[in-house]
């Protein structure tokens, strides 16, 4: 037995069961969570992860079961009491006011009451810069939210929870919106919080992340607890098949071979084609975006590596038709200013995307699943005729796509909001390939999903390649760009550096150009 067993633990959950209409979100889940120990939970997307972290952070009541802190019952349900003890909590997906500045939003936040008291760390201005400062994280406490990457949006929630100098930190899924550099600063963060003595609740779904810094591991599936392990007991394949249960899972490395090759090569015209584009910003600040130069033709994934915040987000919106090219030889699909058309026109002509914030850009959240399937398409026959919804013809589709794409929901008339982040990826991922794809631009389609989720992303954007669509494919996990894309480009402040083939050299030169090494491009 583990020594740290023979001790008190901080939190300990026994027989928590919560059941929704229709789903068995935890069932019978026993877990203990000890001071200086980080304590991995892992699963598939829908295994009952976040109703249970809701659950040990105070938000959601459950059916059944017992809660107790120190050994003592707590009665579960009181999100308030379970912050004065000291249980702090970062969400996966942030909740900030986004025309607020950094500041603003501390000062709205629930931690200002302990850290304004004296008695805990004095002045609530103070103690945050304190401990801006002292974990390195960066943060411009006059800078407004919605300027921010969202690797630095991250870093406010953290910010947000140590306000209260937790005991215990809850964390959901941390890593999903950071960029390598920055889940490695993450890491040594929580590392510096362990060796502190805080309790750790970390819930991941990149298994060589959770092997490399957790203590203990906890493995949910359907709702159950199905595995408590020590670190020392397993790894990535062990848990990867105790995470889908009898199928079996290999998550070594592979040699993906040859990268996907050009398909109709004898199209002479590409898709896209960009030659010295910039894109103007406002009040003499920086140029958004300088010198991209890059074509893509059909049957091509371009993939584009950068630090979070250089000017991907900047060249989505380009690339989708939310912001027009200021100079430069730009065209896509025969069209020299996309931000000319109708959002209607753009997906008429072919053109599909997915955003890196799904829950903002890429879903209604409190809509019915359904109307989120098939929204964009709802002027078209045959889901509506001369001005009439055909409702019969919405559930068809709707249904069809929710089979295609996997889409775990008890009904497709539960609003978004129910779904996982693996699902909800997946209702927007159908949506957009609900038809034949000419040109898709795709931003972190990957973010927070499991690996199951992942590899099924990735499977679709090759069918959607091998059918004649020209993706382009922003993305901050490297491995993701180097599975799936043919030339890679990279993004340094905004400015394009230029694009590296896909070979066995191209790791080391994408680094460097993310460093601003232009000397490596192609």
């Amino acid at each position: 037995m583990n020594e740290a067993n023979l001790e008190t633990p901080l939190l300990r959950a026994r027989d928590l069961t919560k059941i929704y209409p229709g789903i068995v979100a935890n069932d019978g889940v026993d877990i203990d969570l000890y001071s200086g120990k980080i304590h991995a939970v892992i699963g598939e997307n829908g295994a009952g992860k976040s109703t249970l972290v809701s659950t040990l952070y105070g938000s959601t009541i459950p059916d059944r079961g017992e809660l107790y802190w120190n050994g003592q019952a707590l009665e579960a349900g009181h999100r308030q009491k379970f912050q004065a003890l000291g249980i702090g909590f970062v969400p996966q997906h942030v909740t900030l006011c986004q025309t607020f500045t950094v500041w603003e939003n501390f000062v709205l936040c629930d931690a200002r009451k302990a850290a304004s008291n004296p008695a805990t760390g004095g002045d609530l201005r103070k103690r945050a810069e304190s401990l801006n400062n002292e974990y390195e994280l960066g943060l411009d406490f006059n800078a407004l939210v919605s300027d921010l990457a969202l690797g630095k949006r991250q870093n406010i929630e953290f910010l947000k929870a140590l306000l209260s100098s937790p005991k215990l930190l809850i964390l959901d899924e941390p890593t999903a919106i950071l960029t390598p550099g920055e889940v490695e600063r993450l890491f040594e963060l929580l590392k510096q919080l362990r060796r502190k003595g805080t309790a750790i609740a970390l819930i991941a779904h990149k298994l060589a992340e959770v092997l490399s810094l957790s203590d203990e591991i906890t493995v949910l599936r359907k709702g159950k607890r199905v595995a408590h392990l020590q670190r020392s007991e397993t790894d990535a394949n062990h848990l990867a098949s105790l995470m889908v249960g009898d199928q079996i899972v290999d998550t070594s490395s592979k040699d993906q071979g040859t990268p996907l090759e050009t398909i109709n090569a004898k199209e002479t015209r590409p898709t896209v084609w960009l030659d010295e584009v910039e894109v103007e910003s406002i009040k003499n600040q920086p140029k958004l975006l300088e010198d991209l130069s890059f074509k893509v033709y059909p049957g091509q994934i371009l993939g584009v590596a950068g630090i979070d915040g250089n000017g991907q987000r900047e060249l989505f919106d380009l690339l989708t038709g939310d912001l027009s090219p200021s100079s430069g030889m730009f065209e896509i699909l025969g069209n020299d200013d996309l931000s000319a058309l109708p959002l209607s026109e753009r997906n008429a002509l072919g053109i599909k995307r997915v955003s890196e914030d799904r829950q903002h850009d890429g879903l209604a959240l409190e809509l019915p699943i359904l109307d989120n399937l098939i929204l964009q398409y709802a002027q078209q026959k045959p889901l509506s005729e001369k001005g009439w919804i055909k409702k019969s013809h919405w559930r068809e589709i709707a249904k069809k796509s929710q089979e295609r794409f996997s889409i775990a929901a008890a009904s497709l008339k539960a609003p978004a909001a129910s779904l996982s982040g693996g699902n909800q990826q997946k209702v927007v991922l159908a949506r957009e390939l609900r038809d034949k794809a000419k040109f898709l631009v795709v931003s972190q389609p990957t973010r927070g999903l499991d690996y199951k989720a992942a590899q099924f992303v990735a499977s679709q954007l090759r069918e959607a390649a091998k059918s004649g669509a020209a993706i382009v494919l922003i993305s901050g996990d490297l491995e993701e760009l180097l599975d799936l894309s043919l030339n890679i480009g990279v993004l340094h402040r905004g400015k394009w550096m230029g694009i590296v083939p896909n070979d066995t050299e191209a790791r080391k030169r994408i680094g460097r150009l993310m460093a601003g090494n232009r000397e490596d491009a192609a």
